[in-house]
C-alpha cells in the first residue's frame, strides 16, 4: 500500500504489486524517515530519508527470471521455513511497475544531480 506521493512511484498502479522474500526486515524507521508504503507483512515496504535517499524491501531490478532464479537458489531454506517453493516460483507474473520504479529513480536522481 503506497501511503505517500513521491517521485519513485509516480505512475505507478495503486495497489503496487511486487515480488518479495523477506529474510531481513527494516523494523523501525531510520530517524527523520518518511514511511511510503506498507504491506500486510511488513510494515516498512519503502521509505525516504531526505530528499535524496530511498529504501526498498523488494528487488525492482529483479525481472520474472531473476525472481525465479533467487527462489530457486533458496530453495532449501525456503522449504526449511515451510514455504512451497514450486508455488511461489509458479506465481511469479510480470509486474510492469517494476521498471517504471527503477526509471523514475534514474530520472530524480539525475534531476538532483544536475541541481
Amino acid at each position: 500500500q503506497l501511503l505517500q506521493d513521491d517521485p519513485l512511484f509516480e505512475g505507478v498502479s495503486r495497489p503496487l504489486l511486487a515480488h518479495f522474500v523477506h529474510y531481513e526486515a527494516v523494523l523501525q524507521l531510520p530517524e527523520g524517515a518518511t514511511l511510503l508504503a506498507s504491506s500486510e507483512r511488513a510494515t516498512v515496504q519503502a521509505f525516504r530519508l531526505g530528499d535524496s535517499a530511498w529504501g526498498v524491501q523488494w528487488h525492482p531490478e529483479f525481472d520474472d527470471d531473476g525472481v525465479r532464479v533467487a527462489l530457486e537458489q533458496d530453495r532449501r531454506v525456503l522449504t526449511e521455513s515451510g514455504q512451497d517453493v514450486e508455488a511461489l516460483i509458479t506465481a511469479v507474473c510480470p509486474l510492469p511497475d517494476r521498471e517504471r520504479v527503477l526509471r523514475n529513480f534514474v530520472t530524480v536522481v539525475r534531476q538532483r544531480r544536475a541541481v
